[in-house]
């Protein structure tokens, strides 16, 4: 067989040019930033205070990082009313939930206790990051299906580990497509599942608005996209750590939770490189919701949808026809379109936008 070859055109060595002239730029103008920090975006107290844990374990042969509730000393796993599963959105990385999973704990607890109830619901929580997508500079690249293969290794673990009343499952973005196809693979049979699609990409995000304004060679050409990568490699090298972090602090209503994270993700350009070449192939992947995935996920599972009219990644129009072709899959089930233009496509940056979406959800999951 013969191997396909990219060819390194004119236009992509004047790119590439193009884009070390950006960077110098940027290093020169982060290099002159000498202000003090007015406080430290790593917060010994928060992490202190943070009642979520991150651990990293193998699940059938996958390294994964898995966001949880603190284990306690006593810990049950077979007493579990409502179980909570989050996997992210592109670049995958799930230290960026934390605020997310932590929100939508409280307010599903409160939003129970004001109903009344008698017993207190018993819940917990497990995020799961993207295979390769992480801080132990990973070199292999994971395509759109073996990403999808992963979290369905992911839940026959959760399957086999935890015993659960009601199943969330909470996707953001391409996570709502990996949630898909991954629970055709691995159903949560005899179980009350409900799938949770906050601002999702699961149909033809190569031609929304955002896709078409990124120039397609920036991520498919490995030449082109490495040196985006190394090129934020030098920013790191040749600024000051006080510069970087000066103009993080200076970022506008982002949740202080994102901010060291945003730290991190520079110091580990691999991860951006990764989360690029994902993007590429989800370009290339997604298509229209087959007749599989109506039959198998949409018939039998409840599908509780947000999304905004300012979503480039997911544009109103394209938000429609997806949440239609779902909602006509069935009579039976009453899947749920929630429109929130005061939320933004990554509104996991934000605690107000996060806090916004975690009330309308509980209000759903808990409605009587």
């Amino acid at each position: 067989k013969k191997k396909m070859i990219k060819i390194v055109t004119l236009k992509d060595i004047l790119l590439i040019i193009g884009i070390l002239f950006i960077i110098i730029k940027l290093v020169k103008k982060l290099r002159k930033i000498k202000q003090p920090i007015e406080q430290s975006i790593h917060s010994n107290k928060q992490k202190k205070n943070n009642p979520l844990q991150i651990d990293t374990i193998i699940i059938e042969g996958y390294k994964t990082d898995v966001m949880r509730e603190k284990k306690k000393k006593k810990e049950d796993n077979k007493n579990i009313d409502t179980l909570f599963i989050i996997i992210p959105g592109n670049p995958g990385l799930i230290d960026f939930y934390e605020e997310t999973g932590k929100s939508i704990i409280e307010a599903y607890k409160t939003k129970n206790n004001n109903n009344n109830t008698n017993k207190k619901k018993v819940v917990a929580l497990r995020g799961i990051s993207f295979i390769g997508h992480s801080y132990r500079r990973e070199e292999t690249l994971y395509n759109v299906k073996e990403q999808i293969e992963h979290k369905a290794a992911c839940f026959r673990y959760i399957k086999k580990n935890i015993e659960a009343k009601e199943i969330v499952i909470l996707g953001h973005s391409i996570g709502c497509y990996m949630i898909q196809e991954a629970i055709k693979k691995e159903p949560f049979d005899g179980k009350k599942t409900t799938l949770v699609y906050a601002f999702p990409t699961i149909t033809h995000i190569g031609k929304t608005p955002n896709a078409k304004k990124i120039h397609m060679r920036l991520i498919t050409t490995p030449l082109i996209r490495d040196t985006i990568v190394y090129g934020l490699m030098m920013i790191i090298k040749y600024t000051t750590t006080r510069a970087i972090k000066q103009t993080l602090m200076k970022l506008h209503g982002v949740t202080s939770v994102f901010k060291p994270h945003a730290w991190k993700l520079l110091e580990n350009p691999q991860v951006i490189r990764n989360a690029l070449y994902l993007a590429a192939d989800e370009f290339k992947t997604l298509g229209d919701i087959t007749t599989e995935s109506i039959e198998q996920v949409y018939k039998r599972y409840r599908v509780i949808m947000f999304d905004t009219e300012t979503d480039e990644w997911c544009p109103p129009q394209l938000a429609k026809t997806t949440f239609k072709t779902i909602s006509k899959s069935t009579k039976t089930l009453q899947h749920t379109r929630i429109t929130l233009n005061s939320c933004k496509h990554a509104f996991v940056l934000y605690k107000e936008q996060i806090n916004l979406v975690s009330a309308h959800l509980s209000d759903q999951l808990l409605y009587k």
